[in-house]
């Protein structure tokens, strides 16, 4: 069992935001989306390392701010299965995991955390707030974004909150970068990724 002072005592560093996608359809059609492989993007390829194993209590049973209610978090980021449950989700598991896994964190220790598995680890108390994936965080001029690459006619309300989400973290890491923090650490890296599965290494594109 790992105590949490362990977990935090190193004082990892936040050093890229991972969006994978391994749905991806290019947009106006249904042909799954491919990583380019011309010269020109040589510079942009990156490949992200397997994560490290999650230790043995590293995650929390619940979020690391108790001050937390439900509706602040995207429903696609909940662990609870009876609030699933309540809210007759229970047809859609699949689609709700293939959706939780779409935002990553990644720290300098090599351990890569999903944006659910952040909110319940002591992680999520060191990191800018602009960059935690919670409701209070989006931005309404981005509810139109979707990641999903899916008809506009099946994409419920959930999925596009999720979306619009996710959207707002990867804007404010832009903000981040450029603003106050920019002088106290590194910059914080924005990838895409086909791959959801953190325990091999994947190829990835640097957003710019």
């Amino acid at each position: 069992m790992v105590s949490n002072d362990q977990i935090e005592s190193a004082s990892p560093t936040l050093t890229g935001i991972i969006l994978a996608q391994p749905s991806a359809r290019t947009f106006g059609s249904g042909v799954r989306f491919s990583l380019p492989t011309g010269p020109e993007w040589q510079n942009h390829r990156h490949e992200l390392p397997a994560s490290r194993a999650l230790a043995s209590g590293e995650i929390l049973d619940q979020w690391v701010s108790p001050a937390w209610r439900a509706s602040d978090v995207p429903l696609t980021f909940h662990s609870n299965s009876d609030m699933l449950s309540t809210r007759n989700m229970m047809s859609m598991m699949d689609w709700l995991n293939e959706e939780s896994v779409i935002l990553q964190y990644l720290f300098d220790d090599g351990l890569v955390l999903t944006a659910g598995e952040l909110l319940r680890h002591p992680r999520g108390r060191s990191i800018p707030r602009l960059l935690l994936p919670l409701s209070l965080q989006t931005r309404t001029e981005l509810e139109t974004v979707s990641f999903a690459h899916r008809p506009s006619g099946i994409r419920p309300q959930w999925l596009i909150h999720s979306d619009q989400t996710v959207a707002s973290v990867l804007m404010a890491a832009e903000r981040v970068n450029k603003g106050l923090f920019a002088e106290e650490a590194p910059p914080i890296a924005l990838y895409f990724t086909l791959s959801s599965d953190r325990s091999e290494p994947r190829q990835a594109l640097i957003i710019e």
